[in-house]
């Protein structure tokens, strides 16, 4: 059983563990350009790695028109 605690420190993503990557980084489950402040991943479970990848995907996605509607609701 896993504890709180003691994360695995193995991404859930890329699979990777602590020995092959870093795990500094804080991932948002809801973009922080949208509002999010509190919802986050807890450390261990995303590497540093994959974060960057998913905030550049998110950054790209949030940067289209489309979604700025969206953007401006969420303040």
């Amino acid at each position: 059983m896993m504890s709180l605690e003691s994360p695995p420190f193995k991404c859930l993503y890329c699979m990777k563990e602590a020995s092959e990557v870093t795990f500094e980084k804080k991932g948002h489950i809801i973009p922080e350009s949208l509002g999010n402040r509190d919802e986050y991943v807890l450390k261990g479970f995303e590497c540093d790695v994959c974060n960057q990848y998913f905030s550049s995907l998110e950054a790209n996605f949030l940067n289209k028109v489309s979604s700025l509607v969206e953007r401006t609701l969420a303040g």
